[in-house]
């Protein structure tokens, strides 16, 4: 939830429809996403500049860690997250700071905010498999930068439908489909 009420992540058994757990933030935002085998979840923390992580197992969070995005006066605001496939490295699109967090998750503090011009507004982030590259959809723009994670710079922009938000790459990694 991050509306106008509590903002929290809900846990829902979905074959009793019963909520298994909660965890109250401060603030949220769009942007929620697991690491690849499930064990953690992240949670955008919107204007606190943070990302939530927990533990998750059998439908429960546990020991929950804020990984710090930038200054509470920088204004990124991370939205859309996503990790990378070996579970190295989490990705938040920022879109009042016009950039994208790369935050290894070993080591937070050596996080890298990579600057996608004005007025792109990334909203969301998609790693491909390899790890070289980064689809980000820029609601400014309407566009999806494709971020070149070795140089840090944008190797091409495809154009799409206004206000682009998420994003699914083929199996085959072929196909980038855009919601807009």
């Amino acid at each position: 939830h991050a509306g106008y009420g509590d903002h929290e992540v809900m846990i829902v058994e979905l074959s009793g429809m019963r909520i298994v757990s909660r965890a109250s933030m401060p603030e949220t935002f769009v942007g929620l996403c697991f690491n690849s085998t499930g064990e953690k979840l992240f949670a955008s923390g919107a204007g606190n500049e943070v990302v939530h992580q927990f533990q998750f197992n059998d439908g429960y969070l546990s020991e929950p860690r804020e990984l710090r995005v930038a200054d509470i006066k920088e204004r990124q605001v991370p939205a859309g997250l996503a990790v990378s496939y070996d579970d190295k490295t989490l990705y938040a699109a920022c879109p009042w700071g016009n950039s994208v967090c790369v935050m290894p998750l070993d080591a937070p503090d050596q996080k890298k905010l990579l600057h996608l011009g004005a007025n792109s507004y990334p909203y969301s982030a998609l790693p491909e498999p390899s790890g070289k590259r980064l689809y980000v959809s820029l609601w400014g723009k309407s566009s999806v930068a494709v971020l070149n994670l070795e140089t840090g710079k944008v190797d091409s922009t495809w154009p799409t439908q206004s206000h682009p938000t998420e994003m699914l790459l083929t199996k085959d990694q072929r196909t980038l489909f855009v919601a807009c």
